[in-house]
């Protein structure tokens, strides 16, 4: 009988926390009380109170300082064992989880999955910096387990339809955060969430992405760009500012230190004949926008016409026709594994940051020579990536997830 993953045993009472944005954790709820599992959920602001709005969930209206207190008072009214959240690094979470390590309760940490898309991460404890996954390439050249194979996709939602959901959940989600500072103003957001710019930025974000999506005449235009420069650029991959990826696990403050660094090494060491792509994250339009500071260093370091800036593209399309791939540690470096790219991950906690997948040397010596991943390694360490990790699902993608695949039940 062939195994997909490795599974969690759900015990008897279960606490969930702050969850990704839209109705996942109603649906985990649902299908955990299914199973008879006693489920409480504990709501932060109006933005999850949209979404997780029933007998079994409860609005914290104190401040920070009173949530330890608050916490450790629901953990032992309703026995709970193992708790579920999002979001390791938010001010609420890191205190749940002190606690629940000096107490022996379990903690699962969900993200988006490690593998994009139509996968979903959870592990025990934590994720991507905070991962108990092996970073030795020998525990993956060993893995031979032929029963286990990837698991059939269970997602019933085509991708516009999840690019739809994901859209009105931040829609209604970022609302609720814009009424929380009067309804609740002992609440700690872990961004800048107050006040009317922050909400209207919020609103460009949500205008810019639906007008990409019905009009993608510049991801055309980019992808033209992209076939007449096929292998005489890199491409160098952004992330979000206040990701915990950035904040939490690499040397970065923000993004703008990423670009100078690489840019500086691009302009003294790259071959004069190459060209640079720098990727903007798709969700982080018009949030955040380095045109200018890209337009400076490239006055600064005489780069004109050596350098590409946009937001919209064909990633997998944009990876293949690069000589190279250089990232701080997104899930996009795994993919530019997947289609056997150079990559060099410039944060050392990148997951996939691993000797035969990704290059060791200085970034300055990547230029010269780009080495791809070793085809072998990378499949057993994909297949061991899903098996511990991950799960088939999208946190809007609808109800259907591999929770039956993924959890069991002995209560």
């Amino acid at each position: 009988m062939n195994q997909y993953y490795k599974k969690i045993t759900i015990k008897k009472s279960v606490l969930l926390l702050q969850g990704p944005v839209g109705p996942f954790f109603k649906y985990f709820a649902e299908f955990l009380m299914q199973n008879k599992t006693q489920v409480h959920k504990i709501n932060f602001h109006v933005g999850e109170q949209f979404f997780f709005n029933t007998e079994h969930s409860e609005l914290y209206r104190g401040c920070v300082a009173e949530w330890k207190e608050y916490f450790s008072k629901k953990i032992l009214q309703h026995q709970v064992q193992q708790i579920f959240l999002i979001g390791a690094h938010k001010i609420y979470h890191k205190i749940a989880i002190e606690y629940c390590q000096q107490n022996n309760i379990e903690v699962y940490v969900f993200e988006e999955g490690y593998i994009r898309s139509n996968y979903i991460t959870i592990e025990q404890n934590g994720v991507n910096g905070d991962t108990s996954f092996s970073k030795n390439p020998l525990s993956y050249r060993e893995w031979d387990h032929p029963t286990i194979t990837e698991p059939p996709d269970s997602i019933t939602l085509n991708a516009a339809a999840r690019y739809y959901n994901h859209l009105r959940y931040y829609y209604r989600y970022s609302w609720g955060l814009f009424l929380s500072q009067w309804r609740l103003p002992n609440y700690q957001h872990h961004i800048q969430a107050k006040g009317l710019r922050t909400f209207f930025k919020w609103n460009k974000f949500f205008a810019s992405l639906a007008i990409a999506t019905i009009f993608p005449f510049k991801k055309e235009r980019n992808s033209k760009w992209i076939y007449l420069n096929e292998n005489k650029y890199y491409i160098v991959i952004l992330q979000i500012n206040t990701d915990s990826a950035i904040k939490a696990y690499s040397q970065y403050g923000d993004m703008q230190e990423f670009i100078q660094e690489v840019m500086q090494s691009f302009a003294a060491h790259a071959p004069k004949d190459c060209k640079l792509l720098i990727k903007h994250h798709p969700y982080d339009r018009g949030i955040h926008c380095y045109q200018k500071q890209i337009k400076r260093f490239t006055n600064e370091l005489n780069l004109h016409n050596r350098v590409n800036y946009i937001i919209d593209a064909h990633l997998d399309l944009a990876l293949e026709k690069s000589l190279g791939c250089i990232v701080v540690n997104s899930t996009s470096g795994f993919t530019a594994l997947a289609h056997e790219v150079p990559t060099i991950a410039l944060s050392k906690q990148a997951l996939y940051n691993i000797p035969g997948l990704t290059n060791q040397c200085a970034l300055n010596e990547f230029w010269h020579n780009p080495l791809p991943p070793e085809t072998e390694l990378f499949r057993q360490f994909k297949s061991n990536l899903i098996y511990k990790t991950q799960m088939r699902g999208c946190f809007y993608g609808g109800t259907i997830c591999d929770f039956h695949r993924k959890f069991q039940f002995k209560h």
